[in-house]
């Protein structure tokens, strides 16, 4: 429990503190007060609902949900700047219910890459590296776990922002 000097800086905090323990955290709630204030529920990123069973789905996916409960509070102060992180305070809240993970790169948030990263790549696209070289790259000299996957989608954005909106035909005219 701790004060932080914004939303960002909190969310990272947590994030490194659970990343060396096998789990991650994202945004599960947010309310607003009377005052104008938010309080933020951080929850497991395993905390959403696996599908049921019973119900016949039209494709074969698969989820990393189960319904965790794990989740903390982070309160806006009356400042307005300053955010204050909280357990809460029921016992149910402070257990997973599922084993921590092997490796980092199993969180979507620990393979995020940061704004450095994805200028980078972008510069490597732009001069025709392939997408396993730039992975290469970025998993010795930039420290990240993305996945190959991962580098295909960051790709396939820095080639929409490039087109701007347009068809990649109209984007070369």
């Amino acid at each position: 429990e701790r004060d932080y000097e914004s939303r960002d800086e909190l969310l990272q905090a947590i994030n490194t503190w659970a990343s060396t323990r096998g789990y991650a955290f994202t945004t599960g709630r947010s309310t607003v007060e009377k005052t104008g204030r938010r309080t933020i529920t951080y929850t497991c990123d395993r905390s959403c609902r696996p599908p049921t069973a019973s119900r016949e789905r039209q494709r074969r996916t698969t989820t990393r949900g189960t319904s965790c409960p794990f989740s903390v509070l982070a309160k806006q102060l009356r400042n307005s700047h300053t955010w204050a992180l909280r357990h809460r305070p029921d016992k149910r809240f402070s257990v997973h219910n599922h084993e921590p993970s092997q490796h980092l790169s199993a969180h979507p948030r620990h393979r995020k890459l940061t704004d450095d990263d994805e200028e980078k790549l972008a510069s490597l696209v732009n001069s025709g590296a392939p997408p396993k070289l730039i992975r290469t790259y970025l998993r010795q000299y930039r420290n990240t776990n993305a996945t190959q996957q991962d580098i295909y989608n960051c790709i396939a954005a820095t080639r929409r922002k490039v087109c701007e909106g347009q068809s990649s035909i109209h984007a070369l005219a």
